[in-house]
C-alpha cells in the first residue's frame, strides 16, 4: 500500500469517527430532552455542533432546547426568590449565562428573552444583598470564616457594581478587625497580627481609621506575644578550632549579626549583642563553654526568654575534578624545568549546631544546619621556589598567593552566607512557633 493511499484511508477513518461522535452527542441530547432535562440536552447538542458544525439538526435543536432551558431557569429563579432564597435564584441565572457562553463557543448565537438582562440584574442584586445579610448574621454567632466567604462571593460571583464591591470590602475590613480583636482576647497573637495586616491590605489606599485600628491591634499583639532571645557568642568545636582557627566562626558571627540579628521578624526581639557578650564573659569560668546555670544567669541579666548557643562543628574544604596540565619553563639558570597547572573546583561544607535553651537552662531544641559552596581554581604546582621560574604575566598568576587566597575566600564567603541564612531562618521559625 502506498503512503499516499494509507494517509487517505486514515483521514477517512478519522472523519467517520468524528461524525459518529457528533451523532452520539446528538442522540444523547435527544434522550435527555425526552426526559425533560433541557439544560443538559442543550449542552449535548452544543457538543455535537462543536464536533461537526455542518450537523444542522444539532444546531436547530440546540437553539430550540436552549430557549426552553432558559425559560425554565428564569421561572425557577422567580420561584426561589418567592421562597426567600435569592442566592440560589441568582445561581440559576449564572447557569443560563454559561449556556449563552457555550453557544458563542460553537458559533451559535442564542437570543435571550426581552426582559432577561433586567431580571438577571435584579436577581444578582438580590443575591448580593442576601450574602451581605448572611455575613452579618453569622458574625453574631462567631462564624467568621463563613462570613468572610459570603462577603467575597458578594463581590466576585454576581457582577457586583463598584459601590457593591466597596460595601463588601468595607464589611470584610470590619470583620477582619473584629476577628483580630477576638484573637487577641483568646491570646492568638500571630493570628491577630496577620488579620489586622490583611484588613489594611484589602483596600488601596486604606482609610486612616482602618490603619489606626489595625496598628493598635498589631502593636498589642506584638507586645503581648513577643519572645526575646539572646544569641550567645559563637564558638567552634575543638577539632575545628585546631584545624582552621576562629576565622569561620568569626565570619559567620558577623554575617548573622549584620544581616539577621538586627532585623528579626515580628514577635522576635534579639538582645543587644554587645551586652550579651559582656554578660557571657562575666558568667564564663576560665573560658570554658557556658553551662546551663551560667546561660540562665545571662538570660536573666539581659532580660531574654530564650538563649541560642551556636557552635561551628564541621569544616571541610576539598578539591574535586582536578585536571593537570604539564608545562615547562626556564629557570634562572636557563634550564627547561617542568611544573604543573592544576584546574578544578573547591568544595567547602560548613556545619553549625544550634541549641535553644530557656531561662532555666533547659534545652528546648537542638538542630544542625549546613552551608555548601563550590568554586573553580587554577594554580601552579612546582617543587621548588616558583620565583626561580621565568614565567609570562599570565603564567605568574597561577602562583600568585593573593589570587589563590581570593579563590578560596570567595567559596568560603558564599558557604558562610548560605549557612547564616539557614541558621537564622530555622532559629526564627523555632522561636515564632512558640508564639500563640
Amino acid at each position: 500500500m502506498s503512503s499516499r493511499l494509507g494517509s487517505a484511508l486514515l483521514c477517512l477513518v478519522l472523519a467517520v469517527a468524528g461524525c459518529a461522535s457528533a451523532s452520539d452527542r446528538l442522540e444523547e441530547g435527544i434522550e435527555l430532552q425526552n426526559e425533560g432535562r433541557y439544560m443538559e440536552a442543550a449542552y449535548r447538542y452544543a457538543d455535537a455542533v462543536d464536533k461537526d458544525d455542518e450537523l444542522v439538526e444539532a444546531r436547530e435543536l440546540f437553539v430550540a432546547v436552549s430557549d426552553t432551558a432558559v425559560m425554565l431557569a428564569m421561572k425557577s429563579a422567580d420561584d426561589l426568590v418567592g421562597a426567600g432564597d435569592p442566592i440560589r435564584a441568582a445561581e440559576a441565572f449564572r447557569r443560563t449565562d454559561a449556556l449563552f457562553a457555550r453557544g458563542r463557543e460553537v458559533g451559535v448565537g442564542l437570543t435571550p428573552p426581552a426582559d432577561y438582562n433586567q431580571l438577571r440584574r435584579q436577581s444578582f442584586d438580590g443575591a448580593i444583598d442576601g450574602l451581605m445579610q448572611y455575613a452579618a448574621s453569622v458574625v453574631a454567632d462567631g462564624e467568621m470564616r463563613d462570613a468572610q466567604r459570603a462577603l467575597r462571593r458578594a463581590r466576585s460571583d454576581f457582577g457586583a457594581s463598584s459601590a457593591q464591591r466597596e460595601a463588601s470590602v468595607a464589611a470584610e475590613i470590619d470583620l477582619l478587625l473584629d476577628w483580630a480583636e477576638y484573637d487577641l482576647g483568646d491570646r492568638y497573637y500571630k493570628a491577630a497580627f496577620a488579620r489586622a495586616g490583611e484588613a489594611v491590605d484589602l483596600q488601596s489606599p486604606p482609610t486612616r481609621g482602618t490603619v489606626r485600628r489595625a496598628d493598635d491591634i498589631r502593636n498589642e499583639a506584638l507586645d503581648l506575644g513577643m519572645v526575646r532571645i539572646a544569641i550567645l557568642p559563637l564558638t567552634s568545636r575543638s577539632d575545628v578550632r585546631d584545624s582552621v582557627g576562629s576565622q569561620y566562626q568569626d565570619e559567620l558571627s558577623d554575617n548573622l549579626e549584620i544581616d539577621y540579628w538586627v532585623t528579626p521578624p515580628p514577635f522576635v526581639a534579639v538582645a543587644n549583642s554587645a551586652l550579651v557578650r559582656r554578660e557571657a564573659r562575666d558568667a564564663a569560668s576560665g573560658g570554658r563553654p557556658l553551662n546551663a546555670r551560667q546561660v540562665s544567669r545571662v538570660l536573666d541579666a539581659v532580660g531574654s526568654d530564650l538563649g541560642a548557643l551556636i557552635e561551628v562543628t564541621y569544616v571541610s574544604m576539598t578539591d574535586q575534578n582536578v585536571r593537570s596540565e604539564q608545562r615547562r619553563s626556564r629557570n634562572r639558570d636557563g634550564e627547561l624545568v617542568p611544573w604543573t597547572l592544576e584546574r578544578g573546583r573547591y568544595v567547602l561544607e560548613v556545619r553549625a549546631e544550634v541549641i535553644v535553651v530557656d531561662r532555666d537552662g533547659d534545652e528546648l531544641e537542638r538542630f544542625v544546619e549546613s552551608g555548601r559552596e563550590t568554586g573553580g581554581f587554577e594554580r601552579g604546582v612546582y617543587g621548588e621556589n616558583p620565583r626561580e621560574l621565568q614565567l609570562s604575566p599570565n603564567e605568574s598568576r597561577y602562583f600568585d598567593p593573593d589570587l589563590l587566597e581570593k579563590q578560596r575566600a570567595e567559596v568560603q564567603q558564599a558557604a558562610l552566607e548560605e549557612l547564616a541564612e539557614q541558621l537564622a531562618d530555622r532559629l526564627f521559625r523555632e522561636v515564632i512557633d512558640r508564639v500563640r
